[in-house]
């Protein structure tokens, strides 16, 4: 009886520093904590308690110690079992208002997020004037009022950017690596280089193969570092240029995607005044929303508009700027879709006043290609279009 007093004891003691931290921490007028404060008094309550009645087995003879021990072995069962259940019920207590403070945690986190959104609203607001107001506008019809170009760039962009570095730490050394500053040196540095050579619009479309050994293992595509990097080095220049990335599960159509696109390219520049290109603009937008609206078989209705929204977005520029589209995870969307984006940035590299490059990337899709021909009849030498498949090495 004596080293399950012993043992009893200790267990209980040890607690006790631990409620003293509780009690500080959880010290709001609330009636959880209200609540847990008056456990663990409860606690300390059934544990003085506990105490005073061994301190007493303890101050009898030897004689009655044994007495007790041999006839009454479960004297302190009932006083050992309450002060147990209190300890449970401060633990317990404690476990709710954990899982209650971390539910508001991420309410709080959620209402943050969506204070930044607005405040980056402002701030692009402030910052462009008239010009974001009207893109503002036009961005409600192009159903994407959430867009902003400060959050695009520092939330959307970063985060992608960390996924693939987190993904190249750990293929790093072992497999095959493609970015902006090694592709001259790598197998498409013959492709990139003509894409890139100036004077002349061109398409790259670029299908990339995950090493084997890795497919299943890693979300990304292992070309997509590349478009990244293209997208990075045009925004650190100040060209003209956008970037998309297909994602799931809202952002997968090109019915956000070129809408998406056209946002970028609107965000106003030195030299490109909107004024001019508003009314054209509204007007394709509203067609846009009329046929989101309508839920008929407007397919072709929609990928025309879309074309001339872009197309018309792209002519603002001067005959002498160069306007880069980087579209990264083209496979993601459905197979109809890919065919339609392809089929429209072809048209757009035809009817464009100034110079057009057009970088698409894809993961590897088992039966799917790029309808060469078709892109290659629609282009018709007004520009540029080269293909290239690349499967993931390993090195060394």
């Amino acid at each position: 009886m004596e080293e399950q007093i012993t043992r009893a004891l200790k267990e209980i003691q040890d607690r006790f520093p631990g409620f003293e931290i509780l009690e500080k921490c959880y010290n709001a007028d609330t009636g959880h904590e209200n609540d847990l404060r008056k456990k663990i008094l409860l606690a300390h309550l059934a544990f003085v308690e506990l105490a005073v009645n061994i301190t007493e087995y303890y101050l009898r003879h030897g004689y009655r110690r044994w007495m007790d021990a041999t006839f009454r072995s479960n004297k302190f069962k009932g006083l050992l079992d309450r002060a147990n259940e209190r300890v449970l019920a401060v633990r317990l207590r404690c476990e709710e208002l954990i899982n209650l403070n971390i539910t508001q945690m991420k309410q709080d986190m959620k209402q943050m997020i969506e204070s930044n959104k607005e405040l980056q609203k402002t701030v692009d607001e402030a910052r462009l004037g008239a010009a974001y107001r009207y893109i503002k506008q036009l961005l409600e019809l192009l159903r994407i009022p959430s867009w902003s170009p400060t959050f695009f760039e520092r939330e959307v962009l970063r985060d992608y950017r960390q996924r693939l570095q987190s993904g190249a730490h750990y293929e790093q050394g072992i497999y095959e690596r493609i970015t902006y500053e090694n592709v001259a040196d790598s197998r498409l540095g013959d492709a990139f280089s003509q894409w890139s050579a100036g004077g002349r619009s061109s398409m790259l479309i670029l299908t990339g193969m995950n090493n084997t050994n890795i497919s299943e293992l890693t979300p990304n595509c292992w070309l997509s570092p590349l478009a990244v990097g293209v997208a990075d080095r045009e925004r650190d220049a100040n060209n003209p240029h956008a970037f998309f990335l297909f994602r799931g599960p809202k952002e997968i159509s090109i019915n956000t995607a070129i809408p998406t696109l056209v946002a970028q390219l609107l965000t106003p520049r030195e030299g490109n005044a909107l004024e001019p290109h508003e009314q054209t603009l509204t007007s394709h937008a509203e067609r846009f929303s009329r046929l989101v609206e309508s839920h008929g078989d407007t397919e072709y209705e929609m990928t025309d508009v879309l074309r001339q929204l872009l197309c018309d977005t792209i002519n603002i520029f001067r005959e002498d700027q160069t306007v880069t589209l980087v579209v990264d995870r083209l496979d993601v969307c459905t197979e109809s879709e890919r065919y339609d984006l392809l089929r429209i940035l072809a048209e757009v590299l035809t009817e464009a006043r100034c110079v057009v490059k057009i970088l698409v990337v894809a993961g590897w899709t088992r039966y799917w290609r790029p309808k060469e021909r078709e892109l290659r009849a629609i282009l018709n030498d007004k520009a540029a279009l080269q293909l290239e498949f690349k499967e993931q090495r390993v090195l060394g």
